[in-house]
């Protein structure tokens, strides 16, 4: 950590063990206290833990102290305890949200992500489109830089919506948003259940997309029982 004046001199400096313990650290006389500390998240002197937005983080246990609210996949084994932090490896990845784990591209990743969301809602509130049009085209051609396909493509796809209007937009991320805010990890695992994800869901959405899904399979099942009667009727 630096100082406030400019000089660039360090007034704090930190060293960690994999898991983020506290090891050893120096403090400048006059410095400021600094409550953001390993990976730049906000640590709690009180208990002792890391606040990871979803759920706490002890770095003495090298765990979570509260279930994951994400469900796991059966395919990556880690996923599926329920305490673990960063897959086991803190090293080369990293959860600031207590839900999903990433390497530092994808948390970069992450942080760009929201801040096209906070573009957009800003669209709503501000007569100088044109601005925020052009901060917006700044931010993607960052995302190029890091080579993110799928967030290119969601480019794409805000420059056809720009087309028609921001607010049409605006209206889709306040539904997410107010959709998420009612039934956490819905939006996600409706589409998910309505395509035939292997995992059993676990929100109230993602229980109604399975069972769309179920009904949808059950009626193809059937139309394939008519049409196969209808062939061996025609065969007689």
């Amino acid at each position: 950590m630096t100082g406030e004046n400019g000089s660039g001199s360090i007034v704090r400096n930190y060293t960690y063990s994999p898991f983020g313990q506290l090891l050893e650290s120096g403090t400048a006389e006059g410095a400021p206290s600094n409550p953001f500390m390993f990976t730049g998240q906000w640590f709690d002197d009180e208990i002792s833990q890391y606040f990871l937005r979803a759920r706490m983080y002890d770095p003495v246990l090298m765990r979570f102290t509260a279930r994951d609210p994400v469900r796991g996949k059966f395919k990556d084994p880690l996923t599926l305890h329920v305490y673990l932090y960063c897959l086991n490896d803190p090293i080369n990845h990293i959860d600031p949200t207590g839900e999903w784990v990433g390497s530092w591209m994808r948390a970069k990743m992450a942080t760009v992500h929201v801040g096209i969301l906070g573009m957009a809602q800003r669209f709503v509130t501000t007569l100088n489109l044109r601005n925020q049009w052009l901060d917006f085209r700044v931010a993607m051609t960052e995302l190029k830089g890091f080579g993110i396909q799928g967030m290119i493509g969601a480019y794409n796809a805000f420059s056809t919506v720009a087309s028609y209007g921001w607010k049409p937009l605006a209206k889709v991320v306040g539904i997410l948003a107010s959709w998420h805010a009612i039934d956490p990890g819905g939006p996600i695992e409706f589409p998910a259940a309505l395509l035939g994800d292997p995992h059993p869901p676990t929100t109230k959405s993602g229980l109604a997309g399975l069972a769309i899904h179920e009904l949808f399979e059950k009626l193809k099942e059937d139309l394939r029982d008519l049409q196969d009667a209808d062939r061996d009727n025609n065969a007689e």
